[in-house]
């Protein structure tokens, strides 16, 4: 795997809409495999925590970091990517843009947004650790409860300047 610059003053994160947690992108990668464990390696950035991550493979996708230029790919998997509603053809790599929206699999269950959070010169020196996503405290009792959540995870987005299809 190729190494990223570690004085880099930004750090990657995919923000998970259905539990609003954040997934830190590991700081030495330039390239980082995001899906579930495996035999083989395993992933970078396991999402197999998160609600509905039946629908992502092992080895889902590959996010490609080169300075501030970035990169998806999926990596033939079952149910597919999708970044801003559009579907990647596997193995294609596709640009991504801070402020972009990731699912795997269709029916956004699994959706990200792809952010670029700066720092200073002070604030690396102790980057924020690498944590597990974190469970809701107040767990979805109902599907009008499940559709609020995904309304303000749209509204969130389009205040953010975005428009994402609703």
């Amino acid at each position: 795997m190729y190494r990223a610059s570690q004085t880099a003053k930004a750090s990657l994160e995919l923000f998970h809409f259905q539990t609003n947690t954040s997934l830190q992108f590991p700081l030495n990668l330039s390239v980082i495999c995001v899906g579930k464990p495996n035999d083989q390696k395993p992933p970078d950035i396991d999402i197999s925590g998160l609600p509905d991550s039946d629908v992502v493979s092992r080895i889902h996708a590959q996010i490609w970091v080169n300075g501030d230029e970035y990169h998806i790919t999926d990596l033939g998997s079952s149910n597919g990517t999708y970044v801003n509603g559009a579907k990647l053809q596997p193995q294609v790599f596709f640009p991504l843009h801070p402020g972009d929206r990731i699912s795997f699999g269709q029916g956004d269950k699994i959706t990200f947004m792809f952010r670029v959070q700066q720092h200073s010169a002070s604030a690396t020196k102790n980057p924020t650790p690498n944590f597990a996503p974190t469970k809701i405290t107040a767990p979805i009792t109902s599907k009008e409860d499940e559709d609020q959540v995904i309304l303000a995870s749209k509204l969130i987005g389009l205040g953010l300047g975005r428009v994402f299809k609703l």
